[in-house]
């Protein structure tokens, strides 16, 4: 072994001085000759870096240290070994649960953030609604439906309008009940002779149903899908299928004389189409949210529709036009003409129901009733009775000759109820929810209960004479229901 002649430790690059023959640690001489200013620090000569030759030696190995040179000291290097792999494991574990803890901190913060935006979203679009709401009450839309309204319904559809109300009125004055109008025993037996889904199985729900007033078998149905189904139920097939709509319909109607029908959608419009057509021959958009209902003027030229958006509106269709649209105070959630076609009713979110004229748009009674929204109303043929249903679960009789309450119908707090309807003879009246009743008689008493839809039963209508009724629901089934 070479020592340095500076350190006196074994030299790892060994290097021997020319002039004195000393051995040196090549970094430490060089450093001292940089420090001493070219001086041989041993010697005290004068030294260049150029005079230092390698010395070339076989590779060191370094001795085994003292406490490896026995059993026991391999045994606690190898101990002092796993030691420090033990805390080095334990300290990564700790890193490792204090990082899940950061990560679990931070998605909880982002989930909170998500609600907070979500909740956001919401007052925002419910703000926007609130203001679109309130510049239709107060007419700040500056289109032709309003200039309409203002000047009232032409003289030529006034004239119609009190045509049809003379007639009508003067027919029912003679009219009697059809002989083979169902008795209440064989409406009592009523089970389902068909049952069919029509609509998309996607989208759950069939939510408005009409018979044809003189053909029971066909059948207009409109779901949450947006389409109108025109449906044979003897055939039990779909004879037309209406797109056009892009959110859910509310309320579907048959034209009583012409193959036409109509449908109102959430879409804000309403549509009338023709069985021949692929495309709606009219579609109203002077709404500004939700289109709730309609009804058919008895005259059959002209239409009604409620919206959302506090107004109904007045349409001739043929004409492919709006002639009048009225503001309430009320989101509107339904709406039905009267027999003669003079006055008509409107259901109103906030529960109450208003009795407007026609003729010079002005609600001429109002009832207030009902504790929450009215959904459904409909008259008697004979014009003499309005049935109201609300989401409190009453339906209410109401006379129109004494303009009072004369009977309710309380159903169980969960009965969910969604629809009534009179039949043509103003005989019976059908009201769904959480299942379907039939009432008949002065004091409206129980015919029967009928319940095979395995959900809520949204609409249910009569064929001519009561000799069956349709019942629709979100379990997407359309049900024939008849005397075996």
């Amino acid at each position: 072994m070479m020592h340095c002649s500076i350190s006196g430790e074994v030299a790892q690059q060994p290097v021997i001085s020319a002039k004195s023959g000393h051995i040196y640690e090549k970094r430490i001489i060089l450093k001292a000759l940089d420090t001493n200013k070219g001086v041989d620090p041993v010697t005290n000569e004068p030294l260049a870096p150029e005079d230092l030759l390698d010395v070339k030696t076989n590779p060191i190995v370094k001795p085994r240290p003292a406490a490896a040179s026995s059993v026991p000291g391999i045994l606690q290097l190898f101990q002092n070994e796993w030691d420090s792999l033990m805390l080095e494991g334990y300290t990564l574990k700790k890193q490792l649960e204090s990082t899940r803890q950061d990560l679990a901190h931070s998605l909880y913060q982002h989930d909170a953030a998500c609600r907070v935006i979500a909740r956001l979203i919401q007052e925002r679009d419910e703000a926007r609604e609130a203001l679109s709401n309130y510049k239709s009450r107060k007419g700040n839309a500056a289109d032709e439906m309003d200039v309409d309204s203002k000047e009232g319904l032409p003289e030529e559809v006034l004239s119609l309008i009190q045509s049809t109300n003379e007639s009508l009125s003067k027919d029912r004055k003679k009219r009697q009940p059809a002989e083979s109008l169902a008795t209440p025993e064989a409406i009592k037996e009523y089970s389902v002779q068909s049952s069919t889904n029509t609509h998309s199985p996607s989208q759950p729900g069939i939510l408005a149903v009409d018979v044809h007033p003189q053909d029971g078998n066909q059948v207009l149905t409109g779901g949450v899908d947006g389409t109108v189904i025109l449906f044979d139920a003897e055939a039990k097939k779909i004879s037309k299928t209406f797109k056009g709509h892009s959110k859910k319909v509310n309320d579907v109607e048959f034209h009583a004389n012409e193959e036409l029908f109509f449908s109102a959608s959430a879409d804000k419009t309403a549509r009338v189409w023709a069985k021949e057509g692929e495309k709606a021959v009219f579609t109203t958009t002077v709404h500004e949210n939700e289109v709730t209902g309609l009804s058919i003027h008895p005259s059959g030229s002209y239409f009604l529709t409620a919206s959302l958006d506090h107004t109904w509106a007045f349409h001739d269709f043929s004409a492919d036009k709006t002639l009048l649209r009225s503001a309430a105070d009320r989101p509107l959630a339904t709406v039905h003409f009267h027999p003669d076609g003079s006055i008509f009713g409107t259901g109103e979110e906030a529960g109450a129901i208003k009795i407007w004229d026609i003729r010079t748009a002005k609600n001429v009674v109002s009832f207030a009733e009902h504790k929450k929204t009215s959904n459904s109303i409909c008259f008697s043929e004979n014009g003499f009775y309005l049935a109201t249903a609300s989401e409190d679960n009453t339906v209410l009789l109401w006379d129109l000759r004494k303009q009072q309450k004369f009977h309710s119908i309380e159903l169980p707090a969960d009965f969910g109820l969604s629809s009534t309807r009179f039949d043509y003879s103003g005989k019976y009246l059908l009201v769904t929810g959480a299942d379907i009743k039939v009432y008949t008689g002065k004091t409206f008493t129980l015919v029967g209960t009928y319940n095979k839809h395995s959900g809520a039963v949204t609409d249910a209508a009569w064929a001519p004479d009561a000799k069956s009724f349709v019942s629709v629901s979100v379990d997407k089934a359309v049900k024939v229901w008849s005397h075996k």
